[in-house]
C-alpha cells in the first residue's frame, strides 16, 4: 500500500513537471516569436536616414547586421532552448545595431571559461528582453556618452533537469 501511495505521488509529480515544462516551453516560443516592432521600425528608419544622408557605407553595414539579426531570429524562434554561442552572437548584432542608434554607450560580454558555449543550451530569449530593457530605460537616458553594459556569463552551479519519463 505505502509503496503503491509513493509511485502515485511520484506519478502526479512527474505530469506536473511535465506541464510546467509545457507551459514554459510554449511562453518560450512565443518570446521568440516576436521581435519588438518599435527596434525594427527605429532599425528601418535609421538606415532611410543613411541612405538619405548619403551614408551608404554606414547603411550598407546597418543592413548587413538588422539581416543577420533578423535571420538569427527566425531560425531560432521555434527552439525552446538554443546554444550559448547563439544568444551571444544574436546579442552581439542587438547590441551593435542600437549603438549605432544611440552612439552613447559600449558594451562587453564575459564568458566563464568553464562555460562550453557551443554545448550549453540556455533559454531562449532569455537575456534579450534584459538587454533591451537596459537601453531602453538607461542608456537611452543618458545626456553624455557614458553608458556601458556589461553582460557576464556565469556557471554558479549544475542543475538537475527533470524530465518526463514514464516508469
Amino acid at each position: 500500500l505505502y509503496r503503491n501511495q509513493t509511485q502515485k505521488i511520484k506519478k502526479e509529480k512527474r505530469k506536473e513537471i511535465a506541464i510546467n515544462n509545457t507551459i514554459v516551453e510554449l511562453r518560450q516560443n512565443a518570446l521568440s516569436a516576436m521581435m519588438n516592432p518599435n527596434f525594427l521600425f527605429n532599425s528601418l528608419n535609421a538606415i532611410q536616414y543613411f541612405i538619405n544622408s548619403n551614408q551608404k557605407e554606414k547603411s550598407s553595414d546597418y543592413l548587413g547586421k538588422l539581416a543577420r539579426l533578423v535571420r538569427l531570429f527566425l531560425s531560432h524562434s521555434s527552439e525552446p532552448f538554443i546554444t550559448l554561442d547563439n544568444e551571444i552572437k544574436r546579442l552581439k548584432l542587438y547590441l551593435e545595431l542600437e549603438q549605432v542608434r544611440f552612439n552613447n554607450f559600449t558594451y562587453q560580454i564575459h564568458v566563464d571559461t568553464k562555460i562550453d558555449v557551443i554545448k550549453t543550451k540556455i533559454p531562449n530569449m532569455i537575456v534579450q528582453p534584459f538587454i533591451e530593457n537596459a537601453i531602453l530605460h538607461g542608456i537611452s537616458q543618458l545626456k553624455q556618452n557614458d553608458g556601458k553594459i556589461d553582460l557576464h556569463f556565469i556557471l554558479e552551479k549544475s542543475l538537475e533537469m527533470f524530465t518526463n519519463q514514464s516508469k
